[in-house]
């Protein structure tokens, strides 16, 4: 008598356990298309372009930043532009200088102009030094140009996406046939009962 009790429990909850996995399938299928509708998602009607952007901070930097209304990040820009040229302008000066310096002694047989304290070999390792720091800023504000057109790029891409803070969770009861790998076989347990949890974001 007790085993005819368990064979019929044990029915009772493998057919519940098919019909609440059909019907479980439809409240996925439902709740992932609404996720997928709901959650993170491109804003298509925004006509914002993070093309256009990166074009307008090629052609002029700060552009693209006033296009996506980073107004803010304009003085950080031009300051990064000023500092590089100043930098450039600086060190093309003494170089330069003591370029000029090193011709004229190569040329009138280490007769001085001006350094007069340095020697030619002096002079031209300064006019070395001097170069290379040019060479570096010069390098800099390509970078800090590219830097400004990423920036652009980036900032109007991520206005294209509306991220919501509404996050909302159910809990669903489920009934579902266990099932345990072992090797090529698969062993069947006994129904198992739970909760799903389900995540919405609106």
């Amino acid at each position: 008598m007790r085993i005819r009790l368990l064979i019929l429990f044990a029915l009772y909850f493998f057919v519940s356990g098919i019909y609440a996995q059909q019907d479980g399938g439809d409240i996925l299928r439902d709740e992932e298309s609404a996720i997928t509708s709901d959650t993170v998602s491109p804003i298509r009607e925004q006509a914002h372009s993070p093309k256009k952007a990166a074009w307008m901070s090629a052609v002029f930097p700060g552009l693209g930043q006033i296009y996506n209304k980073k107004y803010w990040k304009l003085p950080i820009i031009y300051g990064g532009f000023v500092g590089t040229s100043y930098g450039i302008n600086f060190n093309y000066v003494y170089f330069k200088q003591y370029r000029t310096e090193y011709r004229y002694r190569l040329d009138n047989d280490g007769e001085k102009k001006k350094f007069l304290g340095l020697g030619i070999e002096n002079v031209n390792a300064e006019r070395q030094i001097y170069q290379r720091n040019m060479e570096i800023f010069i390098l800099l504000t390509a970078v800090w140009y590219l830097a400004n057109i990423l920036d652009a790029a980036v900032d109007a891409h991520l206005m294209t996406f509306d991220i919501s803070d509404d996050l909302s969770m159910n809990i669903v009861p489920c009934v579902g046939m266990g099932s345990l790998g072992m090797s090529s076989y698969t062993t069947k347990l006994p129904p198992v009962a739970g909760f799903s949890f389900i995540f919405n974001f609106k």
